[in-house]
């Protein structure tokens, strides 16, 4: 179930925003938009620093498009696989307007949508 709007919490307080960090850097803002389970979602608002990292981000999400579109080849499937690997490595976290930092398992940025799992 997706949760929208004030029922969204980090933590104890109720905290819809943040700074997204990769490898030691702010690469953008975040603001929470609603949770599935394990998964956040949101918007993203990058900053000059994400600029590293979106090449990886913009393949990714091309092969997810194409993936909706039908059955990806083994080379794109392994390109995919490939790519997340890259992704899962980054030390991702997210530090809330709160203070409160959140590890980041999983990461995904498809232009402004950003979905992750703690």
């Amino acid at each position: 179930m997706l949760v929208k709007g004030p029922a969204v919490q980090w933590g104890t307080k109720e905290v819809l925003e943040g700074t997204l960090w990769l490898k030691g850097r702010v690469v953008g803002r975040v603001r929470l938009r609603g949770r599935d389970g394990p998964w956040h979602f949101g918007r993203f608002v990058p900053e000059a620093a994400f600029a590293e990292f979106s090449p990886t981000f913009a393949a990714w999400s091309r092969l997810m498009h194409d993936g909706n579109q039908g059955l990806l080849s083994h080379a794109q499937r392994s390109e995919l696989a490939n790519l997340e690997r890259a992704i899962d490595r980054w030390q991702a976290w997210i530090v809330s307007s709160d203070g409160m930092v959140h590890p980041i398992r999983q990461l995904n940025i498809d232009g402004s949508l950003i979905e992750w799992k703690e």
